[in-house]
């Protein structure tokens, strides 16, 4: 019997589509890990770090996933002919959604995020709607509130939830996707114009 570790794609094409799909899907993200805040660079602090706790390895999965998607949209139209007034088009919108991704963060971190100091590393924690009848924080401020209690997603879920709580959490994650997606396009069109500005000097 043939082992299974042995088998491969049956065909060139077939080898060739799983090396861009594990490339794009995985190398990528590999990549970008110090970018997406995966892994901590020296001096440097991801965009990640602004997040409360809860919705970090969620956000890095799918900012991964959509920076590959990203990275197989610039390799594309590479082999398109794209002509300048189109990039420079392209490339205006692409800073405009930078400018609302970033303007969104900063509001919504503003309105509904608490950091709280501790001995050790501060966190941060989303704050939205109401508090909810099983929270006993009569009394308190939020972050007083938070301070009395562990510092972990059950213990801050009995007194923040419902539906104001995840729209909250969903214009997060949203923002943040904005804002790295929308990164990844505007570097992919600097490549694109780059890579235009190359064939008209060899032409």
């Amino acid at each position: 019997m043939t082992d299974d570790a042995t088998l491969g794609p049956p065909t060139p094409i077939a080898r060739r589509f799983v090396r861009l799909v594990a490339g794009f899907g995985v190398g990528v993200a590999v990549g970008l890990a110090p970018f997406l805040g995966k892994v901590e660079a020296p001096g440097f602090q991801a965009l990640l770090t602004l997040y409360p706790q809860s919705l970090r390895d969620p956000l890095i999965t799918l900012s991964a996933f959509l920076m590959g998607i990203v990275a197989v949209g610039v390799l594309f139209y590479a082999g398109e002919r794209i002509s300048r007034a189109d990039l420079r088009r392209r490339f205006k919108k692409g800073l405009a959604t930078l400018g609302v991704g970033l303007a969104a963060l900063v509001v919504l971190w503003v309105l509904f995020v608490v950091r709280v100091p501790t001995p050790g590393e501060a966190f941060s924690t989303i704050v939205a709607g109401a508090r909810l009848p099983t929270c006993d924080c009569e009394g308190l401020t939020d972050l007083q509130c938070i301070r009395g209690l562990p510092a972990d997603p059950e213990a801050l879920s009995t007194c923040w939830g419902g539906p104001a709580y995840k729209a909250v959490q969903l214009a997060f994650i949203a923002s943040y996707l904005v804002l790295t997606g929308g990164f990844g396009v505007v570097i992919g069109l600097l490549l694109l114009q780059e890579r235009a500005r190359r064939k008209r000097q060899r032409g």
